[in-house]
């Protein structure tokens, strides 16, 4: 029962509560002090990177930085948060995509036909058993989601100044490398989401082989991204 409720709860959780909400009044204040932060960096960085090829009297890297690097950082850092919001509602649109009209029963399908299998054909150990590698897979994917969650908000929260690195040429691979891995936090949710529908496609026979299948598939999500 323990196994089946904690399945269901984390279905639930994962098309509920595991989307970060960039719009949150909170979130904008703090992202304003960090915009303020922006402010007073981006000078020193300018004229770090504008001695070089001011020596060496190097028009070309020169426009890189003030042409093509300070606006690129102004404008992806100031609409990072916008962007960042379409990307989410895109992965959300992807995973509807697998999910489709059956999400209200993603999570009932899912469980039950783990925990009928447990219950109609194992011994109590082995029912015990699996029931534990269904705990642990569940959690592992709670907490894969929760943790994706608050990775984005520090991700978004910090990609200003990140993205400031792309002013000088010696750091931009930071502000590429903030993006990178942002992106990954985006789309891990869909990563999940995907393989626990290929599992519940693939969940047609009942026993423990099936309950253990639905383990296996929980903690491949869990690990997937």
């Amino acid at each position: 029962s323990a196994a089946d409720w904690l399945v269901g709860h984390v279905m639930g959780l994962m098309q509920a509560t595991t989307t970060p909400h960039l719009d949150a009044a909170w979130f904008r204040a703090e992202a304003g002090l960090m915009e303020t932060v922006v402010t007073v960096v981006v000078l020193p960085i300018l004229m770090v990177a504008s001695i070089g090829p001011v020596l060496r009297q190097d028009g070309r890297r020169l426009f890189r930085v003030w042409g093509v690097g300070l606006p690129v950082a102004v404008l992806a850092g100031g609409a990072g948060s916008q962007l960042a919001g379409l990307a989410l509602s895109a992965t959300d649109a992807l995973c509807g995509v697998f999910i489709g009209a059956h999400s209200q029963q993603l999570a009932g399908h899912f469980s039950d036909t783990m925990a009928s299998g447990v219950t109609s054909q194992a011994p109590v150990v082995v029912s015990m058993v699996i029931s534990a590698l269904t705990v642990a897979g569940a959690v592992l994917v709670w907490l894969e989601m929760m943790v994706r969650s608050a990775a984005v908000y520090v991700a978004v929260f910090f990609m200003p100044v990140v993205l400031v690195g792309y002013i000088w040429p010696a750091t931009a691979a930071m502000g590429k490398r903030g993006v990178e891995i942002l992106a990954r936090f985006l789309l891990a949710k869909f990563v999940v989401v995907a393989t626990l529908s290929l599992g519940l496609a693939a969940l047609d026979g009942q026993g423990p082989d099936a309950a253990v299948a639905g383990d296996g598939i929980m903690l491949l999500a869990g690990f997937a991204p």
